[in-house]
C-alpha cells in the first residue's frame, strides 16, 4: 500500500489506473471464484484530457461542484457540501474531496468494522456526475468502494 501512496503522490494518473485495475481485478477474481453471486465491474473510465482548460487571459477556470455523500452502514456520515477547484488540474476535485471527507469517514468506518478503509482515494469514473471512494490492498488481493457521490457543477 505504501508503494500506492508513494506513486499517487508523483504520479496521480498513473496511480489511480493501477488502482482501479487492481479493483477491477479483485472484483472479477471474486466473481469468477463465486457462481451464485454476481459482481458488478466496470471498465475502468479513460484518462481525463490532459490539455489544461483555461478561460479569457489565460487565466485557470474555477469550478464550484456541489457534492452529495451515499452511506457508509447505517448513516449518512459526510455532510453534504460544495467544493471550488480549478479545472486545469484533472486531480484538483478527487483531492478535494478526499481532504473533506475522510476525516468525517474514518469514525463511521471504524464503526462498522473497517478501519483500514480509511486509508482510501476518492475516484471520480466517466460519468462525470458519479464517484466513490476506492480502497485497495495490493498485497492480499482485497479491495472494495464504498460511500458512493454525487457530484454536480453548479452555476
Amino acid at each position: 500500500m505504501k508503494d500506492l501512496v508513494y506513486a499517487w503522490a508523483l504520479y496521480p494518473l498513473a496511480a489511480y489506473q493501477l488502482a482501479t485495475a487492481a479493483l477491477e481485478a479483485v472484483l472479477t477474481t471474486a466473481a469468477t471464484a463465486s457462481s451464485d453471486r454476481t459482481a458488478s465491474t466496470t471498465t475502468p473510465a479513460c484518462p481525463p484530457n490532459t490539455e489544461p482548460v483555461h478561460g479569457k487571459n489565460g487565466q485557470s477556470l474555477m469550478t464550484t461542484y456541489s457534492l452529495e455523500f451515499g452511506k457508509v452502514g447505517d448513516m449518512y456520515p459526510v455532510p453534504a457540501t460544495a467544493i471550488t477547484v480549478d479545472d486545469s488540474d484533472e486531480n484538483a476535485l478527487p483531492r478535494a474531496v478526499a481532504a473533506y471527507a475522510i476525516p468525517f469517514l474514518k469514525p463511521a468506518l471504524e464503526a462498522a468494522g473497517h478501519p483500514e478503509y480509511a486509508d482510501c482515494l476518492f475516484r471520480t469514473t466517466s460519468d462525470p456526475s458519479y464517484g466513490d471512494f476506492m480502497w485497495v490492498d495490493l498485497l492480499s488481493g482485497e479491495g472494495a468502494r464504498f460511500c458512493a457521490t454525487r457530484i454536480t457543477p453548479t452555476p
